[in-house]
Order: structure tokens, then sequence, then C-alpha cells
């Protein structure tokens, strides 16, 4: 889940349907791609950068 006034993306356990991490991306995230295996989620930001988000920590690289 994204949030574009906090400048977020919410990692869901979807077993216990809660926030099980927060991950500080850039400016005005608005769309989300994760790689065929997985290890990777991609944030594209209104500023036109990409935030790259390690699954594994859950931290961007």
């Amino acid at each position: 889940m994204i949030n574009l006034n906090t400048n977020n993306v919410y990692v869901i356990n979807t077993t216990t349907n809660t926030v099980s991490a927060t991950v500080p991306v850039g400016s005005q995230p608005y769309g989300v791609s994760v790689t065929q295996d997985g290890k990777k989620v991609d944030v594209m930001n209104e500023d036109g950068t990409v935030s790259a988000i390690d699954t594994a920590t859950n931290t961007t690289a």
C-alpha cells in the first residue's frame, strides 16, 4: 500500500491484515511494480524517480 501524503510504502501482512513494515520512498509515490521473482518492488514517484525496495529487508536500495 502506498501513501502519497507521507511518502511511504506500507508492507501488509495478509495473514493478520496488519502493517508489518513502513518503507520511506521518494516524493509522492503513485505506482508499484513487483519483479517476477518477487525480490524487488519498484515504486514510481511524482518527481520522476524510482525507489527500489528489497523485499527481503524492506529497505530501499
